[in-house]
């Protein structure tokens, strides 16, 4: 029986596309080995990089540490705002309280510190809790007590009403009205280190007072430059914890040359500052936020509570990122003496006769009874797996966002970022290595398909 000469023909165009696809598919394989030997490889250079980096970081906070065992803190102050009302702000008030907390175990005394809370929190009808207030809650398997930071030791000079944009200037000028009682007053000198903490709601250039008034970042930056020239301090630190926090710093380093202002926000313009500590049944809110919240972390990590030894910047800069915060910090030095990774955390949050051993004793109220019953309260509460991983939310903050993107700083010279070094490389789980290669695969049966 004859062959018919184009079944010949298409039996070996099927024969020569088969061993095409064999030949295909090898290659694939090929390419696919390969790249993910690359990937290998780019992981772990990344991760020598990263591990090389954070050695040297190490070895520098080392060197840095015994120069700031000898740093000069003999006449520090504070001045520290928490200007947010009503019983949803309750993180703001725990925000301040833990710095007032901080730097008043570090020996710096009430005299110097000027606290104003515009919410009295600690005694509202809905506080579970009554007199006392918590930037964190134990896990009902711990055995500690939870420390309050609200005691019968705290002195706050300005509350409620008082709190307001106005008598803040006051307090940062000296220009009181006549009657001031003298323990309300900033008297800070011209040899003083000065330390400027707000914690509330703001936006793009300016900072709430209880909703009803505000203050820009011209305001802050004329204040400081009237402290400069009357003689109010040496050198200044201003903090912020609130939405679009760097934002606040903008006309300072424009405007007040050479006059030793440190600024340190908790975002970045078009950033919002958010709350930590959203899972606690009994209030029903967060208790603080996540700036505040992982500075009091890393002070109890690596220094067990003391701050002595340890770097401004290293503190409330480079222990901060963007996974921590959600955000990006912002900080400048422009116009100081000294960079900011030359000044020590004590220069400005302690004093020299600093008290040694545990921090101070929990509460002591009227009811001696009253501080056990709190804590039973809060041992019958699991609060889930504690801060590593909480359920967190953002502030309600009023955001002010600017249309132009040529204004947008997507990438200040002066903020921390993510190194370049850490991105390079990829894990062979990362979906998008899983992706490329699904794709290629796909890919290449296609084409065997058609070939």
């Amino acid at each position: 029986m004859a062959v018919r000469p184009w079944k010949v023909f298409r039996a070996g165009n099927v024969h020569m596309s088969r061993r095409r696809s064999r030949v295909v598919l090898w290659w694939a394989l090929v390419v696919v080995v390969g790249l993910w030997h690359h990937v290998r490889l780019g992981a772990v250079a990344a991760a020598q990089t990263q591990t090389q980096q954070t050695t040297q970081q190490q070895q520098q906070q080392r060197h840095q540490r015994r120069t700031f065992l000898e740093s000069n803190h003999t006449d520090n102050h504070a001045v520290i705002v928490s200007s947010s009302r009503y019983w949803f702000n309750y993180r703001h008030v725990s925000n301040a309280l833990s710095i007032y907390d901080t730097i008043k175990r570090h020996g710096i005394p009430d005299e110097n510190i000027i606290l104003m809370l515009a919410d009295d929190i600690p005694c509202n009808t809905r506080n579970p809790f009554k007199s006392h207030i918590f930037s964190s809650l134990p896990n009902s398997r711990q055995t500690h007590k939870p420390h309050s930071l609200y005691d019968d030791n705290i002195e706050i000079d300005y509350r409620g009403a008082e709190v307001t944009a106005e008598q803040f200037w006051r307090v940062l000028t000296g220009r009181h009205l006549p009657g001031d009682q003298e323990s309300r007053k900033l008297h800070s000198t011209a040899d003083s280190n000065v330390l400027i903490y707000l914690t509330g709601h703001g936006g793009d250039s300016f900072f709430k007072f209880q909703d009803l008034e505000e203050i820009t970042s011209t305001d802050l930056s004329y204040m400081f430059r009237t402290m400069h020239d009357m003689g109010r301090y040496k050198e200044l630190v201003f903090m912020s914890d609130t939405c679009q926090a760097f934002t606040l710093a903008n006309e300072i380093s424009t405007l007040n040359k050479n006059q030793n202002v440190y600024s340190v926000a908790s975002s970045l313009k078009g950033e919002n500052s958010y709350a930590h500590h959203s899972h606690s049944p009994q209030l029903g809110l967060s208790i603080i936020d996540r700036y505040t919240h992982h500075f009091n972390e890393y002070i109890q990590l690596h220094g067990g509570g003391n701050i002595h030894g340890m770097g401004l910047k290293e503190v409330l800069v480079d222990s901060m990122s963007f996974h921590k915060l959600g955000a990006n910090v912002g900080w400048k030095d422009d116009g100081c003496e000294r960079n900011m990774d030359q000044v020590a955390l004590s220069d400005f949050m302690a004093m020299k006769e600093v008290k040694t051993g545990p921090p101070r004793p929990h509460i002591t109220t009227k009811k001696p009874r009253q501080e056990d019953a709190t804590f039973e309260i809060l041992q019958s509460y699991d609060f889930g797996p504690g801060d590593n991983n909480p359920e967190e939310t953002p502030n309600s903050c009023s955001v002010v966002t600017n249309d132009d993107p040529n204004t947008f700083p997507t990438k200040h010279p002066q903020t921390t970022h993510t190194s370049e070094e850490s991105r390079k490389g990829m894990s062979p789980s990362d979906p998008r290595f899983i992706a490329a290669t699904l794709f290629l695969l796909c890919t290449v049966k296609v084409l065997s398909s058609i070939w």
